[in-house]
């Protein structure tokens, strides 16, 4: 579903439920926003996986700080997607070797549900990560 203007998106937000043709669903779809995790800090890298791997965060935590010790600022979950697990490194030059650092994040976390560091500007902008309106429909009328 596309919108001409952001008010007109802003107003079926707050509909909050439709009605979807009888032929989908006898039921209402629930309208739920694009889990988008705001951008807080420079340098946010996330990793997922989160809620299959109880010891991912130690892990996370103790690689970053061994791939570039002193620049390792904070790990955290976010309550808009419990998959994640974001963390801040201080400078550019930290987060490119840690986004550089595919193989030798695969050789601590081999796992392959758990993926490799990104910026989370780019886990935001992954249209992977994102269901469009249609999919939660369909979602909601199963």
């Amino acid at each position: 579903m596309s919108f001409i203007i952001p008010a007109q998106a802003d107003q079926f937000m707050a509909l909050g439920k439709i009605k979807v043709p009888a032929s989908v669903s006898k039921y209402m779809a629930c309208i739920e926003p694009l889990k988008e995790v705001p951008i807080e800090r420079a340098f946010e890298l996330v990793v997922t996986g989160a809620r299959d791997y109880d010891e991912l965060s130690e892990i996370v935590e103790e690689w970053a700080r061994k791939m570039v010790p002193g620049s390792f600022i904070s790990l955290h979950t976010t309550d808009l997607d419990t998959d994640l697990y974001i963390f801040v490194m201080d400078t550019w030059e930290a987060t490119l070797k840690i986004l550089r650092s595919e193989r030798l994040f695969r050789k601590q976390c081999p796992d392959p549900t758990i993926a490799t560091p990104c910026l989370l500007w780019d886990h935001n902008n992954n249209p992977l990560q994102k269901t469009t309106l249609e999919e939660q429909v369909f979602k909601g009328a199963d």
